[in-house]
């Protein structure tokens, strides 16, 4: 998603004790669109803190130093929901990354020609915030959904709700609306067409009563099937020729009902219930379930998108600093647990400063994409990437020595 036009709704504290930084920093988040505030000291940071609660605090490695490493938990005491980033030179910034494990949310490395990657690490904490809100969102249009359902059904619904609120997967949300329907319907038999979009087709993958094996892999390539086709069609799946003559010759169906699975605006695929007439179907209980699934699948597919973006830098979709750090101690370890060797490489991208120049953001975020792919075509399975710094990328190699690490790195180069 894109952040930056929701930065002037989150507030952004800087808490930094050397005056002629700290103007530099606060200077970049104010022209990023930040709501922003300066602290030079602790004591107007909690103050202001108490009255105006940040969503990000950036706190200076140096002046932790003096706070002493206590602050960060007095900070979460006070704000438990805050995300806490400390900011400090490239050569001291492998010493700060213990503090994750005291709270931190994450840690970056200061340049005072080019803050942009501050303000990167303030667009992932926003997003994450962004993704939890929407969450709270979705739960309360879940609850008030409840009231389209009649009062005789509300019992049902209810228990159906509480069974689909402990699904955690899509595949476990779909068979749950599967089995309610096939169970408010007398058996009926259900097919659940997925959507794909990069082939732009509808796919069977799950089913009710109807026996999986027997449709599994039942598809239309609609670009082919519908005239002009577009995702909107699939809004109004009743009126898509190409899935009635799939159901006609090769299920031997001729009447059905076909309902969409619209999540955010966006649809996700098509249940299609067989062997009965559309002219007779209004089921509001159905229509009232289908409803709450959308909401679900949105939430899973928020909860999905919050965990790539702690885990993943938001450019190439490797691993961020803090995870590949965390992943580097961890295969450190195992590596002398179990007596095998592993390389750890680190690639900088040649004349960063002409790149900088020469490029614009979006031509230098493509360029960053390029490399992580070469990255990924070029490495195993089990190797793991992940961006240090705007321009560098570090690769772990499990159970590869100095030798076999050199070639890699070489050929990386290439």
């Amino acid at each position: 998603m894109r952040i930056q036009k929701y930065r002037p709704s989150f507030t952004v504290f800087i808490l930094d004790s050397q005056s002629v930084r700290l103007e530099k920093v606060f200077r970049a988040f104010k022209k990023s669109g930040y709501f922003t505030q300066e602290f030079l000291n602790s004591e107007s940071f909690f103050e202001e803190a108490k009255e105006n609660p940040p969503h990000i605090v950036f706190l200076e490695q140096d002046t932790l130093v003096v706070l002493g490493e206590d602050f960060i938990e007095d900070v979460n005491k006070l704000l438990p929901e805050i995300h806490i980033i400390i900011y400090a030179d490239q050569h001291e910034l492998f010493s700060t990354s213990h503090l994750i494990r005291r709270g931190v949310y994450d840690c970056v490395a200061y340049n005072e020609e080019n803050l942009d990657f501050l303000i990167r690490a303030a667009d992932r904490a926003a997003e994450c915030d962004y993704y939890l809100y929407m969450n709270e969102q979705l739960k309360l249009r879940s609850i008030k959904s409840d009231e389209e359902v009649k009062p005789s059904e509300m019992p049902l619904f209810e228990i159906w709700l509480d069974q689909l609120n402990e699904k955690r997967s899509l595949k476990e949300v779909i068979d749950s609306f599967l089995a309610e329907m096939a169970r408010h319907m007398a058996k009926k038999e259900i097919i659940y067409f997925k959507y794909i979009p990069s082939h732009q087709s509808l796919v069977a993958s799950q089913s009710v009563v109807l026996e999986i094996e027997k449709v599994r892999g039942l598809g239309i390539e609609l670009t082919k099937e519908e005239k002009n086709f577009s995702i909107d069609l699939l809004r109004s799946p009743m009126k898509l020729k190409g899935l009635e003559r799939l159901i006609n010759k090769a299920l031997k169906v001729e009447k059905y009902i076909a309902l969409p699975l619209v999540v955010q605006g966006i649809p996700e695929g098509i249940f299609v219930i067989l062997d009965i007439d559309k002219s007779a179907f209004n089921d509001t209980y159905i229509k009232s379930c289908l409803k709450a699934l959308a909401l679900k699948v949105s939430q899973i597919n928020l909860i999905k998108k919050l965990h790539s973006v702690s885990v993943h830098d938001d450019k190439t979709r490797v691993l961020n600093r803090e995870n590949f750090i965390e992943t580097l101690k961890k295969e450190i370890s195992r590596s002398r647990r179990i007596t095998l060797p592993v390389t750890l490489v680190l690639i900088v991208i040649d004349n960063a400063d002409e790149i900088e120049e020469a490029l614009n953001q979006y031509e230098q975020d493509m360029l960053l994409k390029m490399c992580a792919t070469i990255l990924r075509r070029h490495s195993r399975t089990n190797d793991l990437i992940g961006r240090l710094e705007k321009f560098s990328f570090g690769i772990v190699l499990p159970h590869t020595g100095k030798l076999g690490g050199a070639i890699k790195a070489e050929r990386m180069r290439r």
